[in-house]
């Protein structure tokens, strides 16, 4: 299969000419360590541009309440796609990621979606 690499943030890619199947996005796409929830949404809104119909997003995003997104703003934030899955991780004292059942104040959220017709 054809794969696009695009290693910088989003905000700097003009975009694919033709739409991708699929669109991963980890979280240094977002820029700063701590997005602001405006950067994040302007970084989700593209990726309905960038996908075909039926494309799909893998998505990785930085959760910290205390200094960007949290449980709430997230939700806000994929409310315009629909959600097949999410999983939500948190870095123990060892440093090891740990999966939780709900998004911790701090951690990392996955997130599964396909663009809401």
């Amino acid at each position: 299969p054809d794969v696009a690499v695009v290693d910088e943030p989003v905000g700097d890619w003009a975009g694919p000419g033709e739409p991708f199947d699929a669109v991963v996005a980890l979280t240094p796409a977002f820029g700063p360590p701590h997005p602001s929830t405006s950067v994040a949404r302007e970084t989700l809104d593209r990726f309905p541009k960038w996908l075909r119909p039926t494309g799909l997003l893998v998505l990785a995003i930085p959760l910290d309440t205390d200094h960007g997104i949290g449980a709430e703003q997230l939700d806000q934030l994929v409310a315009d796609w629909d959600v097949e899955r999410d999983a939500y991780f948190e870095q123990d004292t060892g440093g090891a990621w740990r999966r939780r059942g709900d998004a911790p104040d701090s951690g990392i959220a996955l997130i599964t979606a396909t663009p809401r017709a």
